[in-house]
């Protein structure tokens, strides 16, 4: 990663993702990030909840089946320009990413073929805290992947306007001979 990679998140996004965490609180909650990438940026434009019935005070596991029906249904419903983008979830005690939340970022970056965010969004007192984000690169077969730290920012763009943007963007790149 060239530079420290911004994971932007829609303000609506960010929103419903922590009002899943405070209605889970005090356990840990979390889900799926669809959205686009452009260059060391990553747009959250959708996220999913999804619930995990053995969620604890310190663990989430994000289930795959829920995860992959409802990344069919983005995909298929959604612009070209909509993708997977990574993985979210909540922490009851304002607490950064653990090594166990790094791990499975790097797992998930060398299944993918770009960039994949993970946010981190805590709580203390029942109150949200600043974001975490991390971003993992999948790199060349007998080199590590790499897990580092993003600045997570919020549009205040409405997430079908970003995504209707990148579209176009996309749209005219492949346009160009």
């Amino acid at each position: 990663m060239a530079g420290r990679p911004e994971i932007v998140v829609a303000e609506a996004v960010l929103a419903s993702m922590t009002d899943a965490g405070l209605a889970a609180l005090p356990l840990e909650t979390g889900g799926v990030l669809a959205g686009f990438r452009a260059g060391d940026q990553i747009f959250v434009t959708r996220a999913f909840t999804l619930t995990d019935a053995a969620s604890t005070r310190r663990s989430y596991i994000r289930r795959e089946a829920g995860a992959q029906t409802w990344l069919t249904d983005v995909l298929a419903a959604g612009p070209p320009v909509v993708g997977y983008v990574g993985e979210w979830h909540t922490h009851p005690a304002d607490e950064p990413p653990s090594p166990t939340d790094r791990s499975s970022l790097r797992d998930a970056a060398r299944a993918s073929r770009d960039l994949v965010a993970l946010l981190v969004l805590p709580f203390h007192d029942g109150q949200p805290r600043p974001i975490h984000g991390l971003v993992g690169q999948r790199r060349a077969a007998l080199r590590p992947t790499l897990v580092g730290e993003a600045d997570v920012t919020t549009s205040c763009s409405d997430a079908t306007e970003l995504e209707a943007r990148a579209q176009a963007v996309f749209t005219l790149d492949e346009e160009i001979p």
